[in-house]
């Protein structure tokens, strides 16, 4: 009887052991599916596989097929934004270097117009010093045709008379 009822006792063991086996296996396999990143990145898939059966790992890897589209999908679209980016950062590159030039050309042209003012001051010189040399001039004669005058002026009638050849002379 002591065997008997060891040998249910050992039968009792067993299926806790199997019960608990039957609870806790679902749940590491169940986690596991949740860590997907764990089982299929880390190529953790091949010791499971070793552990579970063949439906549940041909499941397992079904469900990392999917993940590593997922991610292929996400690194693609990643990819994408990038490419659109790059070209969106190329374009203002472009962009930029093309007001850079302008402003280079902008600049050229106020150095060519700096240059041209600069020979338009010098012509503008040269013309206030002829025409002040000419004023000079203008001046000097004016002043000896004021002095001829006065000179004329301070001869008296009797000596315009003399020196006139004619009347008519002596009258101008």
């Amino acid at each position: 009887m002591i065997l008997r009822i060891l040998s249910k006792i050992q039968k009792f063991k067993i299926l806790i052991i199997l019960g608990i086996a039957g609870i806790i296996l679902p749940v590491i396999f169940v986690s596991a599916e949740y860590d997907l990143n764990t089982v299929c990145e880390n190529e953790g898939w091949k010791e499971a596989c070793n552990t579970i059966t063949d439906d549940e790992c041909k499941d397992m890897l079904n469900q990392c097929q999917a993940y590593f589209e997922e991610k292929r999908i996400a690194v693609e679209s990643d990819i994408t934004k990038t490419s659109a980016e790059k070209n969106t950062l190329k374009t203002q590159i472009t962009s930029l270097g093309n007001k850079i030039k302008d402003l280079d050309y902008q600049i050229y042209q106020s150095n060519l117009a700096v240059k041209s003012l600069g020979f338009q001051i010098k012509d503008t010189e040269q013309s206030i010093i002829e025409t002040a040399s000419e004023v000079e001039q203008q001046k000097k004669k004016i002043g000896l045709v004021l002095r001829a005058v006065a000179d004329e002026d301070k001869k008296s009638f009797l000596e315009v008379l003399i020196v006139s050849k004619t009347l008519s002379e002596f009258f101008d």
